[in-house]
């Protein structure tokens, strides 16, 4: 149900992702910002240090299971109320919604699928990928409408399609997680 990449767009991806891995794995994220935030904050003690021992270690375990991200999530054949689709946020994939998937399914509620998109691309073309995406697994499953769940820049793709790209009609409820609330609007001067 997965739309094949070209060649080259799956060759930025992967530099992104080793980079992303990369940064994990050595701790440059998230020791590095955790630091830099408890300088400029003066904060000294264990508490910073034990938040960030805590954020890399879940950093970590999530990057170590990147590459399930190419298997189908847990509750892909749930028969729930609606079709949930997750949206990762940047430089993550599908994998990253492992647990949340293991749990929405364990509630009864799905099917559960992935939406993978280009985080280096536009959110334009995120949302139209988004938007063909819905209705594949719309027609798939016979839904009328689906929930969208999405992380950070997953978040901000999908309040895109729902709001700006004729979604509003094909999802039925909209979640996001650590995604900026609102888009900076210029105002007349």
């Amino acid at each position: 149900m997965q739309r094949r990449h070209s060649v080259r767009h799956l060759f930025w991806r992967s530099g992104v992702a080793v980079v992303s891995q990369a940064m994990m794995f050595t701790g440059l994220y998230p020791l590095v910002p955790h630091a830099w935030r408890a300088l400029a904050h003066r904060e000294y003690g264990a508490r910073p240090i034990r938040g960030a021992l805590a954020e890399w270690g879940i950093s970590a375990a999530l990057s170590a299971a990147r590459p399930a991200g190419f298997f189908r999530l847990p509750g892909a054949r749930t028969k729930g109320p609606r079709p949930i689709i997750l949206l990762h946020g940047y430089a993550m994939n599908r994998a990253n919604f492992l647990p949340l998937a293991y749990r929405l399914a364990r509630a009864g509620l799905g099917p559960v699928f992935g939406f993978e998109y280009w985080t280096l691309g536009r959110i334009v073309a995120a949302s139209r990928q988004l938007g063909w995406f819905v209705d594949e697994v719309r027609a798939q499953t016979g839904a009328a409408e689906v929930d969208l769940v999405g992380h950070s820049m997953g978040g901000v793709v999908a309040r895109y399609y729902v709001t700006l790209a004729g979604g509003d009609g094909a999802v039925k409820n909209l979640v996001t997680l650590g995604s900026p609330p609102h888009r900076r609007r210029s105002t007349p001067g």
